[in-house]
Formats: structure tokens, sequence, C-alpha cells
């Protein structure tokens, strides 16, 4: 398969080949990683002054004696900045169905105090950590 996208720049048409094949194969990369069994996943968290939904790409239960899950969180994400400022987050556990969350919620947040919103999506916050949890969540964490 390497060399089916092999180029040496010598013919245009292999290059229009090429990223015709490369976008091909993303597509279907694409649809074959949704297929991985694994929820959908929102990670809320609060800072000082914002609060932040975020598509979580991972999860797991490391224990079951403490209950403890560690996530992936992007170093360089509000999310991330938050959980340094304040130790807490939640994670909004998702149906399967639901992902059109997951795709909104792949940029920052905006916040809109006026309808209690997260970029146009109902949340409220939990009780324990004031952070958002996505209201059409199933469960949460």
């Amino acid at each position: 398969m390497a060399e089916a996208f092999k180029n040496d720049g010598s013919n245009t048409n292999n290059n229009d080949k090429m990223n015709e094949d490369l976008e091909a194969y993303d597509r279907l990369r694409r649809r074959i990683m949704w297929l991985i069994p694994n929820g959908i996943f929102m990670l809320g968290t609060k800072g000082l002054n914002d609060l932040n939904l975020m598509t979580l790409s991972w999860m797991t239960q490391v224990a079951a004696e403490p209950k403890a899950v560690v996530i992936s969180c992007e170093i360089n994400s509000l999310s991330y900045k938050n959980i340094k400022i304040t130790k807490n987050f939640v994670v909004s556990i998702l149906n399967k169905e639901d992902k059109k969350p997951a795709i909104v919620f792949a940029k920052p947040a905006v916040y809109d105090p006026i309808e209690s919103t997260l970029s146009g999506f109902k949340f409220f916050k939990s009780e324990n950590t004031g952070c958002p949890v996505i209201s059409s969540a199933v469960a949460y964490l």
C-alpha cells in the first residue's frame, strides 16, 4: 500500500490520483475509528471565570476500589488549564446516537449566560464541583 502513495513529483496526474487516494483513505479511516467500541464522553470543567465542555477522546476505569477513571486531555486546552486550577472535572456520558455534541465540542465551548448554554447546548452545574454537565447526558461522573 505504501507504493500507492509514493510521490516522486514527476507527474501531476499521479499527484491528483494520490490526493484522491489519500482523501478516500482518510474518510475510510474516520469511519473505522467511529466503530471502535467506546462511549461518547464530554469533559466538563470550571476555571476561575469560565466553564468549558470538551469532547473527551479517551476514558477508562483503572480501579474498582476505590473507583477511579483516567482521562486524556490536551495539555494546551482550556479544560486542562481549568483542571490544573480547580483540580475538578465532570464526565458526561452520552447516548451512542448523540454524536452532535462530540462534533461541536471538538472546539472550545462558547458560554451564553442569558440562555444558560455552552455552544447552544443546555447544561447544568454539578452540585459537587460546579463543572458543567451537558443536559442530554444519560449519566455523569
